[in-house]
């Protein structure tokens, strides 16, 4: 209740008053918020295993090598396993159709939209 009267006290003052007790919270709210800010900085900071923690993490260079070196493999792995071209080639001239033998095909139309 002492809030509630309080505020009613306020809101009966001049504007100048109640922007003047506006900017004295809000400067309030900021050295708190601010405190707290530097405060966790402070402690950040000051912590001595960073050193510890930079030398066993992976550095991202080598992590881009590697990624880049199993890419290559990969690539280069599928395509000595691709069939060359002369193989295609005999493979299709095996396969043909023999003279005599009908293939349907099926019409297809094409539509100009």
């Amino acid at each position: 209740m002492q809030m509630k009267e309080y505020i009613q006290n306020l809101k009966s003052k001049p504007e100048a008053e109640r922007k003047q007790f506006a900017y004295m919270a809000t400067i309030a709210c900021m050295v708190v918020v601010g405190g707290i800010w530097l405060y966790g900085l402070v402690g950040h900071f000051n912590t001595k295993s960073s050193e510890p923690e930079v030398a066993n993490t992976v550095k991202p260079f080598s992590v881009l090598a590697n990624s880049i070196k199993g890419t290559y493999n990969d690539i280069s792995a599928s395509v000595n396993q691709a069939k060359s071209i002369s193989n295609i080639m005999e493979e299709d001239t095996q396969t043909q159709v023999p003279e005599g033998k009908v293939i349907d095909l099926i019409p297809v139309e094409k539509s100009t939209q």
